[in-house]
């Protein structure tokens, strides 16, 4: 591969062979992988054939292939929440998480993650989890949060993060929102 999307799997990056008859073919396999953290687009490898031949000269053959890496891409599309909020109140937060990618995801995690102590998770989950979502569907998930009594005035952040892995558990994929 010269892409860093994709990784060849195992030692063995070469196939040999002792003869090719005269109009004939031979067929060499090469396990690839989507790298962890790959983005979705077209991915470069390529494959150089050496020979000699029975007079002992030798050649080299190149051809580069491309090939479309497919990915889910989680993100989080709106975010409705109360922008006023008194210290000790708790206040809703409901966000639309949509697959954007060519691919369908499975295994969606959105994750609360404090950017500010003064806003705290209600409860002992910080996240939740969506089953499934088909490439181009959306859903929404909603959270609990409180302003600490001694949350100074003002604005502050509050942050969530979108990952999954991919289907052979060989990457994990993050994405991530801030709001005020």
């Amino acid at each position: 591969p010269e892409s860093e999307a994709l990784t060849l799997r195992g030692d063995l990056n070469a196939k040999f062979f002792d003869a090719l008859p005269i109009k004939g073919s031979l067929e060499a396999t090469f396990d690839l992988s989507i790298a962890p953290g790959a983005t979705e687009g077209p991915a470069l490898v390529s494959v150089q054939i050496t020979y000699e031949d029975k007079y002992g000269g030798s050649y080299m053959e190149e051809g580069k292939y491309t090939i479309h890496v497919t990915q889910p891409k989680i993100e989080i599309t709106d975010c409705q929440y109360s922008e006023l909020v008194n210290g000790g109140d708790g206040f809703t937060v409901t966000l639309t998480v949509q697959n954007a990618g060519t691919r369908d995801a499975k295994n969606i995690v959105v994750q609360y993650a404090a950017e500010d102590e003064s806003i705290r998770h209600k409860g002992v989950q910080d996240y939740q989890t969506i089953e499934s979502l088909k490439k181009g569907e959306s859903t929404t998930v909603t959270f609990e949060l409180r302003a600490l009594p001694s949350a100074a005035e003002g604005k502050h952040t509050f942050r969530f993060n979108c990952f999954y892995r991919d289907a052979a558990n060989g990457g994990s994929y993050e994405n991530g929102a801030d709001f005020p």
